[in-house]
């Protein structure tokens, strides 16, 4: 890890110190989603698998946050990148980014291990439940680490949607 990122890492808990200091009823939380974020890493996922993720929930609007990889049309899903131009020398998202993403109530990132840029977006978002795939994942970026066996993108959604259907 260069010195640049763990100085991001630092700056990034700094800044989020306060956030998510709560402790929170995950029923509740999953049963009044209405608006979800889902950072997507590299690698091959279908729509039909990012469904059986969100279906549970019913939300009212969902972004997909696209980081390293081809965005993937859903229908009636905001659909956003984020590149490598849209980070600081800390990699850490500009503060022009970081606005396009408040409000959320659920934020799911999928990387594994933790990636700095999407954890600090998910951490950011106003999300009260930031939920993360990666057990090792820091606190305050997530304050639920779900730890799964499946190493794909598909069995980590597919896993996620177990626990939102059997908890809200």
């Amino acid at each position: 890890m260069s010195i640049a990122e763990k100085l991001g890492i630092a700056v990034a808990k700094w800044r989020l110190r306060k956030v998510g200091q709560e402790s929170f009823n995950l029923h509740e939380v999953l049963s009044s989603v209405c608006r979800v974020l889902i950072v997507l890493p590299p690698g091959d996922l279908t729509v039909e698998e990012l469904d059986l993720l969100v279906s549970p929930l019913s939300p009212e609007g969902v972004t997909l946050l696209c980081v390293g990889r081809p965005s993937i049309p859903v229908d009636g899903w905001e659909v956003m990148e984020l590149s490598h131009e849209d980070l600081t020398l800390l990699r850490l998202p500009k503060k022009e980014v970081l606005k396009e993403f408040g409000g959320y109530d659920l934020a799911v990132d999928l990387h594994l291990p933790y990636f700095l840029p999407s954890a600090y977006i998910c951490g950011a978002s106003g999300a009260s439940l930031r939920v993360s795939t990666d057990p090792e994942a820091p606190f305050p970026f997530f304050n639920l680490r779900y730890s799964t066996r499946a190493v794909s993108l598909g069995g980590r959604c597919c896993s996620l949607g177990k626990l939102f259907s059997s908890s809200a």
